[in-house]
């Protein structure tokens, strides 16, 4: 129901919102959003800046807050449209792989796929309806043409992973995970590790996404809660490949999150996920005690 943001945000394209009805957005010092915030409840520290609107229903912000939009009130919920997430099945034959393989994958229906570590995976483009995928460090999964893979149980990936087009003219709206999450459910659905580079949209609307530090994305992550580490804030920009008919305009290139909380630790701190009801209201208490002293509120979380 929250996101908790620490210091030094910058979200340089899309919109942040919290879809849950009594949901918050809670934001350190130094923040910047180059889109929207949407949530029932909007906390913002010092120094911040929106250059869009901003929609809610409570509204609090510490010194030099900056809106490039308009604020606007009252907040209806739900004010946009989950996208519909497929139904498939997926196939039996596995594909096993040792270190420094370079493999090219046809669309279609496959059991496990496990890589071992300095492997790249190449999408030919199309559906790919995959149980499981596996890869180890230094890894790489480049699309050369739209690709749709619908995973039915996880995907994990080492450190310095990468998902990329392999061709410029191809963005992160053309490749997507779908992850149904199946025999884990609420479990950690797509993990990887650090240093990643993620050029795609991740759906898991029941599970739990794990990125680790230095992350960079461009692209549309949905999920029931979303960790990221340290760092992963410092390039953030969003492609989407889910639009909404009713408000397509909102929600394009967006982070939702649909689940209890996301952390987003300040530099040099370890990354936490809350399912704390009472988050809201202790950030609340802090502001009327302290107003400005994030640090001393995240020290005490």
């Amino acid at each position: 129901d929250n996101i908790i943001i620490g210091n030094n945000l910058t979200v340089n394209s899309g919109n942040l919102g919290v879809t849950s009805q009594n949901g918050s957005i809670a934001v350190g010092n130094n923040a910047s959003f180059a889109g929207s915030l949407f949530a029932n409840t909007i906390i913002l520290g010092n120094n911040c800046k929106v250059e869009q609107d901003i929609h809610y229903n409570y509204f609090f912000h510490g010194r030099h807050f900056n809106l490039g939009g308009t604020a606007i009130t009252s907040l209806s919920f739900p004010f946009l449209e989950l996208p519909a997430f497929p139904s498939f099945d997926a196939g039996v034959q596995k594909i096993i792989k040792g270190n420094n393989q370079t493999f090219y994958l046809e669309p279609g229906s496959y059991g496990k796929i496990r890589f071992g570590n300095n492997c790249t995976l190449y999408l030919k483009g199309g559906e790919y309806r995959i149980k499981k995928l596996i890869m180890g460090n230094n890894c790489k999964i480049k699309y050369q043409a739209p690709s749709t893979l619908m995973i039915k149980n996880r995907i994990i990936m080492g450190n310095n992973p990468r998902i990329e087009p392999d061709l410029e003219n191809l963005d992160a709206d053309k490749c997507i995970f779908y992850i149904q999450g199946e025999g884990c459910p609420l479990l950690n659905v797509f993990v990887v590790g650090n240093n990643p580079k993620l050029y795609c949209n991740v759906y898991a609307p029941n599970s739990t996404i794990i990125v680790g530090n230095n992350a960079q994305y461009r692209g549309a992550f949905i999920a029931k809660n979303i960790l990221t580490g340290n760092n992963a804030s410092a390039q953030l920009s969003l492609k989407s490949a889910f639009s909404s008919p009713v408000q397509e305009v909102k929600i394009y290139g967006s982070i939702l999150f649909i689940g209890k909380s996301i952390q987003i630790p300040n530099q040099g701190s370890h990354a936490k996920i809350y399912y704390c009801e009472q988050a809201l209201q202790n950030v609340l208490d802090e502001i009327n005690s302290r107003p400005y002293n994030w640090q001393k509120w995240r020290e005490i979380e």
